[in-house]
């Protein structure tokens, strides 16, 4: 799998009562946005969609992936990651200083996940998610 860039994951969870979301960089993706509509394998995609394809081999710094019931039912979540819809990803390594709530108004390519597909399916290289998002 060819990648294109590097990109930053934000977990999204609630601990007493108040969201929070655990930043993890991922460093190697394959980012395409897709302006209209694309029709893929997936099916349709609505305008203005971003398609990001993570190998498994993506290397994500000591943190190991688990399922996103795993994820939740972790008391602590440092060293760990998931792909869940409503996730936040973001094109490019945003720095630890940076507060979520500043993602919008700072950086172009901050996308909610909709939709994960698992490819685990062919050669060990080319096995990967499919996040869809906007």
């Amino acid at each position: 799998m060819y990648t294109n860039t590097i990109a930053t994951l934000y977990n999204k969870y609630v601990e007493s009562h108040e969201t929070l979301y655990k930043r993890t960089v991922l460093d190697s993706v394959h980012w395409e946005g897709l302006q209209g509509v694309a029709s893929i394998r997936l099916g349709n995609i609505d305008s203005n969609s971003v398609l990001v394809s993570i190998p498994f081999s993506v290397n994500v710094k000591n943190n190991i992936f688990v399922k996103n019931k795993a994820f939740e039912a972790l008391v602590n979540k440092n060293g760990y990651y998931t792909f869940n819809a409503n996730d936040v990803i973001v094109k490019g390594e945003i720095p630890d200083s940076v507060e979520f709530e500043e993602l919008e108004g700072s950086y172009d390519d901050v996308i909610t996940i909709e939709s994960v597909n698992t490819a685990d399916y062919g050669s060990l290289r080319m096995r990967h998610w499919e996040i869809l998002g906007k």
